[in-house]
């Protein structure tokens, strides 16, 4: 019986150890939603898999639906740019103990909580996938305590959560990190605001 493989882009949410040598990955993918996915050996040193499956990477994932869970067949580095994406460079590339991967593992730990089945978001992945870009960049070590707010306002208006009030209109609106968009952040009483909606979207998701 031969199983039909969906190839998609998507992110390592999380992962959880399964069986002997094996993971169960959290993938947000790009066309299915985020996906319950088992991948078989990629603990063990002879997995290709490793390389390209890892916390918070991105990567061209290669899935067949099963029972229970999805199983992962293949993953790939990103060979082209996804639509309007303006580098190739994946999560991976960013050193562990900057201020940027910290915020990195914030944002994939809210995405963790808050995802829900199987259900294709396109604008929430757009979202993440250009905080992605941002953060692989020189100068997000820089702009991490105003690019934060941005990113988890984003994410929870994607989800539902924050409305497209005047105030915060200008970080919900597109995707990019610019300076300007920095310094409207920066301005006095403007993170207060957003952190006092970021705090309530929260409190009323049961996060």
């Amino acid at each position: 019986m031969s199983h039909r493989i969906y190839t998609t882009p998507g992110f390592v949410v999380g992962s959880r150890p399964h069986g002997e040598g094996g993971k169960i990955l959290f993938i947000f993918t790009q066309e299915l939603g985020q996906v319950s996915s088992i991948a078989q050996g990629i603990r063990l040193s002879k997995s290709k898999l490793r390389y390209h499956a890892q916390d918070y990477s991105m990567a061209n994932f290669s899935l067949v639906r099963g029972k229970d869970f999805w199983r992962v067949v293949g993953a790939e580095p990103m060979k082209e740019p996804m639509k309007d994406r303006q580098s190739q460079t994946v999560s991976t590339s960013v050193p562990t103990s900057t201020p940027a991967y910290a915020l990195r593992v914030r944002m994939f730990s809210v995405l963790s909580r808050l995802l829900q089945g199987e259900e294709k978001n396109a604008t929430l992945f757009e979202a993440v996938d250009a905080a992605c870009q941002f953060l692989d960049t020189p100068e997000a070590k820089d702009s991490v305590d105003v690019a934060e707010p941005i990113i988890m306002l984003r994410i929870l208006h994607h989800l539902g959560y924050v409305r497209l009030i005047p105030d915060l209109a200008p970080f919900l609106t597109n995707n990019s990190f610019t300076p300007e968009l920095f310094k409207t952040m920066a301005m006095p009483g403007m993170k207060t605001k957003a952190i006092k909606e970021i705090n309530t979207a929260l409190q009323e998701s049961h996060l």
